[in-house]
């Protein structure tokens, strides 16, 4: 049914549906579980009005604003495009549509849709509503459509009094995101952020979704050339997040052709934040197929990137690593080989002067219950064996005029450049699991790290064997060539593969105590993934992993924060350690290493409840690592708390952020709290209620566990 439409309408939304639609194939890959993608159709017809009711709404149009067929919930004003979602008597979210339209007068038509509003030459925008499953849901479509194939279509979303969640791992990992203020309009595809400017880009995990705190959610589809920013000005009042679609030569290339630009996204609203999570979650992504490795969360992950990496790793020093390990008496899973452990990039073949017997090496540390873990990269050195066969081949990802489109990889020596596969060739990812799964074997390799992935390290004008709808499906491509290395294998980028059953590593953090990519930005890292909905979160290594100043040495942590650090990973799924605790970084190594035993004993009596947690993920999708709002949704107060975490329902956690710090304020959100270390002699605290200067030594973490549960929580292995 069209009302007041053109036969430019009707071609627009052919042309769209054959995008989904061919969609639809292209993520269908064979050895692979391909992500899931939301989708929803342009117009969803509604129940036919009455002709009294019919009559009503035409009497009011002719003398306000556009009335929409639920009065009570949505409002649009044809002139100053103000658009308002309520829920009940309160409104809940305010947004400014149409922001780069330049004409005043549009027309506006009555259908089957709540409107449907035009500007000749420009563009329209329909706005319909869509039928839930879940009563308690309510959700509109917004969907406009350009008429200009340069044009720019720009909605701005008030973010007023709501605290928001999600969207995209960040260098400054604000929570709520709209605490830091400003980030301008950008591509929304994943960087390196590393390798990047820093905090001018997105990370390497990314959805463009996006929870309030007052049960708002917005959903942007797949389709859209997506730019988004957001500042602390919205006509003078709070702050605005705003969605932008436009063709970009790198980001969006396949934009660049004869199609109109859209812009069309999702907004729903659910009772609170916590029911809204668990609406868009069962709806828009897939839950886990299973879990990962049991091993790599009661045991601490040891890897040999802070030590060794600038370095050339070698077989000696990766037993002398595991060998300090035992000495120390520390506890392990996995040990991580990674660097450049190959004469070339791409050949994934030890270099033999390096690792002159590499089956000896491997058969020692099976032998004293390692786990062997190698780092993968989807790249190849133009020297390699690899690099030729795929350049024959047509593995690897092509570019527009550039000779032999190479890109640039942090690990690359100077003056050399790599080649990046193409993870959305079939034949290319089979080419690559045979080729690990034969130094798999060769040498009793148990799993591997699939580093990289990101959109940025494309080459410019990229081209890919499978068309992408969104330059995120590369990531999940690449990421999906861990599922054959189950249970042990990582990935770091993520792109709607909430359902592959690997664990995801948060972006490399820097030695210092900040919300810039420091300890407190680790915490709230965890907890936006666990929002977006990845649980099997590996933390970044204890004390970061990585220098402030890209040069060849190594930056050490102070002995405080590196304590500090280990204590806060203590209770997360994955307890990662790098740089040794018996490192000579330390002024006194000998504390650190007795303070560092005693975070990893606590992590090693929690481990059960974390491993009940991930099972419990595959059927709830519930994060492992959980916000205050969780189990208290309409506690303004635990809206905006960004330095405690709960450990699923049952332990709440406060780590120490802050140098020197020996007391700390903690908010204890209700419930009935136990401090399980003074179990004999400490009361219960009753939430809500602040703890002021709560002590908290060196030697301590501050954690309640929930008093009816703590012999379920510290239950013995």
């Amino acid at each position: 049914m069209s009302v007041g439409g053109s036969d430019e309408d009707i071609l627009i939304s052919r042309d769209d549906n054959e995008d989904k639609e061919e969609h639809k194939k292209t993520v269908s890959i064979s050895l692979l579980s391909p992500p899931k993608r939301f989708r929803w159709p342009l117009f969803i017809a509604t129940t036919i009005l009455g002709l009294a009711a019919l009559v009503a709404v035409i009497v009011a149009f002719t003398v306000k604003p556009l009335i929409n067929k639920s009065l009570e919930d949505v409002s649009l004003d044809k002139h100053t495009r103000l658009f308002t979602i309520s829920r009940g008597t309160r409104v809940v979210l305010k947004s400014k549509l149409g922001v780069s339209i330049k004409q005043a007068l549009p027309k506006a038509y009555l259908g089957d849709w709540l409107y449907r509003i035009r500007w000749e030459g420009e563009a329209v925008v329909t706005v319909t509503n869509q039928n839930e499953t879940d009563e308690s849901a309510e959700c509109v479509n917004v969907s406009w459509h350009s008429f200009d194939v340069r044009g720019t279509l720009e909605d701005c979303i008030e973010l007023g009094d709501s605290h928001w969640y999600g969207g995209a791992e960040m260098y400054r990992q604000t929570w709520p995101m709209e605490a830091d203020g400003h980030h301008e309009m950008r591509p929304f595809v994943s960087s390196d952020e590393l390798n990047e400017s820093l905090n001018k880009t997105f990370g390497s995990v990314l959805q463009p979704i996006w929870l309030s705190s007052d049960g708002v959610a917005i959903i942007v589809d797949a389709s859209v050339p997506l730019h988004v920013g957001f500042n602390s000005t919205f006509d003078g009042t709070g702050g605005k997040l705003c969605l932008q679609s436009k063709h970009n030569a790198f980001a969006y290339p396949h934009w660049n052709d004869a199609k109109p630009v859209v812009l069309d996204y999702v907004l729903c609203t659910h009772d609170d934040v916590k029911s809204l999570y668990q609406y868009v979650a069962s709806t828009y992504w897939d839950p886990p197929d299973g879990i990962p490795a049991v091993s790599m969360m009661e045991r601490p992950l040891w890897s040999m990137y802070v030590q060794y990496f600038r370095m050339s790793v070698s077989q000696v020093n990766v037993l002398e690593f595991a060998n300090k390990i035992i000495e120390n008496g520390f506890s392990y899973s996995n040990v991580e080989i990674c660097g450049k452990y190959s004469t070339y990039y791409g050949d994934l073949e030890f270099d033999d002067e390096r690792f002159p017997n590499v089956s000896q090496m491997t058969s020692e540390l099976e032998r004293k219950g390692f786990n062997v873990t190698l780092w993968v990269y989807p790249f190849a050195n133009i020297d390699s064996k690899a690099f030729q066969y795929g350049a024959a081949k047509s593995f690897w990802v092509t570019g527009a005029n550039i000779h032999l489109n190479l890109v640039s990889w942090q690990n690359t020596p100077e003056g050399e450049g790599t080649a990046i596969l193409d993870a959305t060739n079939q034949t290319a990812r089979q080419w690559f699991v045979s080729k690990l799964k034969h130094i798999q074997s060769k040498y009793n390799i148990k799993s591997f790290k699939f580093d990289a992935g990101e959109v940025n390290y494309l080459p410019q004008f990229y081209t890919t064997s499978q068309r992408l709808q969104n330059p995120g499906d590369f990531s999940a491509y690449y990421s999906s060539i861990a599922t054959a290395f189950c249970p042990l294998s990582q990935v770091r980028v993520g792109y709607f593969t909430q359902h592959l059953p690997v664990f995801v590593s948060v972006m490399r953090k820097q030695p210092t105590w900040g919300i810039n990519n420091g300890l407190h930005s680790l915490i709230t890292s965890v907890l936006t993934l666990g929002v977006m909905g990845y649980p099997f979160v590996i933390p970044d290594a204890v004390g970061g992993s990585t220098s402030n100043t890209f040069d060849s040495q190594m930056s050490c942590p102070s002995d405080e924060l590196f304590i500090r650090w280990a204590q806060a990973t203590a209770f997360m799924p994955v307890m990662q350690f790098s740089l040794s605790p018996w490192s000579s970084c330390f002024n006194d190594s000998s504390i650190v290493t007795r303070l560092a035993h005693e975070a990893v004993e606590l992590h090693e009596n929690v481990s059960r409840y974390i491993v009940r947690l991930a099972l419990n993920s595959v059927t709830t999708q519930e994060p492992i690592v959980r916000p205050l709002w969780w189990i208290a949704p309409n506690d303004t107060t635990a809206h905006v708390v960004n330095d405690q975490f709960l450990l699923g329902d049952n332990v709440l956690v406060a780590p120490v952020i802050h140098e020197a710090q020996r007391k700390r304020d903690i908010y204890i959100p209700k419930g009935k709290w136990c401090d399980t270390r003074h179990s004999n002699t400490s009361p219960p605290y009753n939430g809500p209620k602040l703890l002021a200067n709560f002590p908290a030594p060196l030697n301590v973490i501050p954690y309640f566990v929930r008093c009816s549960q703590v012999q379920n929580i510290f239950s013995t292995k």
